[in-house]
């Protein structure tokens, strides 16, 4: 005798511990010290917080929904928060094991150092 397949009911996951984890991400970007770093650290804090705003706008309450749109904006905001973090822990790493680090012109725009007189 053979059993009918039986399929659990799906309960959609609660979106606010995704939520509270990636505030958190994004308050960790902004609290840290940014002497030294990359001159515009606030861009990917405002773009992460854009990115979780539209994905909670998607799909209000639970995450129940499978599109691509809702795939996608996931990925983006991997992406933004994996780069702001990867950006912020080289130029913390170059300030750690390089003493005498001193970025090049072009560096220096990107790294928001300015010359020292003196």
């Amino acid at each position: 005798m053979s059993w009918p397949a039986v399929t659990p009911a799906r309960t959609p996951e609660r979106r606010w511990p995704m939520a509270v984890a990636v505030l958190a991400a994004i308050l960790f970007q902004v609290i840290t010290p940014h002497s030294g770093g990359l001159v515009f650290w606030w861009v990917f804090p405002v773009l992460e917080t854009i990115a979780l705003v539209v994905m909670i706008i998607r799909d209000l309450g639970r995450i129940d929904r499978r599109t691509r749109a809702a795939r996608r904006a996931t990925i983006v905001l991997i992406v933004l928060l994996t780069i702001g973090t990867v950006a912020g822990l080289v130029v913390l790493t170059l300030d750690i094991v390089d003493t005498d680090y001193a970025p090049n012109v072009g560096a220096t725009a990107l790294l928001g150092r300015g010359s020292r007189c003196g």
